[in-house]
């Protein structure tokens, strides 16, 4: 697992890897030779340490999984500018172990990337429900329930992360109207310093 920090406008922010829905790969498709329908976030990234510097090493094409934990390499045509965009990935698997997907057709089940938008709507519904700034922990990830894409991102103040008193944001991966806010454990903000 890999966790990035990194803090914008005085917000910290946590970035988790991401992967797939419900059953793992290897429960959920049996068949290397079969069709397979695979969804997550597409990420790409340029490969390390390769023979003649980093000028020849070739991209490589990601899709994480609802949590962020996991993901599949996709090889086969893979439409940049989708980057960071929930998408639907069809294909036949590449090897045994299903890490591997040749891509066949994507469909795109969002139509924003998912980071910029939920941080920008994240500060949105923060500032206007809460009477101060505060540095909020954001992890975030996606769903997919009832038919509907979804954009989710987990808010926190607390160091203990998965234990700690936390807001969950959930948006609809189309139209990006908020679908709900949950707060769990959750306690009500002392603020030291006033909003501009």
């Amino acid at each position: 697992m890999w966790v990035k920090r990194f803090s914008v406008m005085g917000y910290g922010f946590v970035l988790f890897g991401i992967l797939f829905q419900n059953a793992s790969a290897s429960q959920q498709f049996q068949s290397p030779s079969k069709t397979s329908d695979v969804t997550g976030i597409l990420a790409i990234q340029q490969q390390q340490n390769c023979f003649g510097g980093a000028a020849n090493c070739p991209q490589q094409y990601k899709l994480y999984q609802q949590n962020m934990h996991h993901w599949v390499d996709l090889t086969g045509p893979v439409d940049q500018g989708l980057e960071h965009y929930l998408v639907r990935v069809s294909g036949r698997w590449a090897d045994a172990q299903h890490s591997r997907l040749r891509v066949t057709t994507i469909t795109t089940l969002s139509t924003m990337p998912y980071h910029q938008f939920l941080v920008d709507a994240a500060d949105r519904y923060t500032l206007s429900h809460y009477p101060c700034r505060l540095l909020w922990d954001k992890s975030f990830g996606w769903a997919y329930q009832q038919g509907r894409a979804q954009l989710v991102v987990r808010l926190t103040r607390f160091p203990d992360h998965w234990n700690s008193p936390r807001l969950l944001l959930r948006f609809d991966a189309r139209s990006q109207h908020l679908l709900a806010a949950q707060e769990v454990n959750w306690l009500a903000p002392q603020c030291t310093k006033r909003r501009n």
